[in-house]
């Protein structure tokens, strides 16, 4: 069966720099709590409570759909992999696509699925994003 494709979303772009120094703001009882945009590893769903996971591995919960807060992620910073993902492509240290595959690793040790739809997304994204190394060529 053949994957289907991705409606692509209109995401704002944002610049490293901006990145660096952008602050997440989340509602919470009483006010707001602001997260560094850079110290965010990935998001996803938990019991219909979105999941907003940190470098230091704290958590916050929100109650957002994954779509509303897809839109607001900056690229090419933030990609979904999955209905119930959206990954912070700074903390990727491993791609391993495919049904064999564990999709990616963050440097926290988490593992990410990727669905079928979003393979060739976030391929590209980690292309994009990525320096190459090129094997070397096999000496005669």
């Amino acid at each position: 069966m053949k994957a289907k494709k991705v409606k692509p979303v209109k995401k704002p772009q944002m610049s490293l720099q901006e990145y660096l120094h952008k602050l997440f703001s989340i509602p919470v009882m009483g006010g707001r709590d602001f997260i560094p945009l850079r110290e965010v590893t990935h998001l996803d769903l938990n019991n219909k409570l979105l999941i907003i996971n940190m470098c230091d591995l704290s958590t916050l919960s929100i109650d957002r759909t994954m779509i509303s807060l897809n839109e607001l992620m900056p690229e090419p910073h933030f990609i979904m992999t999955h209905a119930g993902y959206i990954v912070n492509l700074h903390y990727v240290r491993k791609h391993r696509p495919g049904k064999d595959g564990i999709g990616l690793k963050l440097s926290t040790g988490k593992i990410i699925p990727i669905s079928d739809i979003h393979q060739q997304a976030v391929k590209e994204a980690l292309d994009d994003f990525s320096l190459h190394i090129l094997p070397r060529p096999n000496k005669i």
